[in-house]
């Protein structure tokens, strides 16, 4: 299985997304998925390009943050911000 490889930072917890969070006009691309899961690397592509291209929003990079729901720190953040989904992968946007 290919690895997880964009955002270097590595997963997030609700300390670092906070931080994320709190800059101004700032996009976030939020790639979830899950470590056991074989179909969770298909959108490295889409993550990968953003991240490579340095894609800007209102001057400011976009910001490439990932999650694995396998973990308890990427699920608390999950919670604090409401978000459910019935499968992964997913891409949300926050902006």
């Amino acid at each position: 299985m290919p690895t997880l490889s964009v955002n270097n930072g590595g997963y997030l917890d609700v300390a670092r997304w906070d931080k994320l969070k709190k800059q101004k006009d700032l996009l976030i691309i939020l790639g979830v998925s899950d470590s056991n899961c074989a179909q969770c690397c298909q959108s490295e592509g889409i993550l990968n390009d953003f991240q490579e291209l340095g894609m800007k929003y209102k001057g400011k990079l976009i910001q490439i943050a990932r999650i694995d729901i396998s973990t308890k720190s990427s699920n608390a953040v999950l919670e604090k911000e409401d978000i459910t989904f019935d499968s992964v992968p997913r891409v949300i946007i926050f902006k």
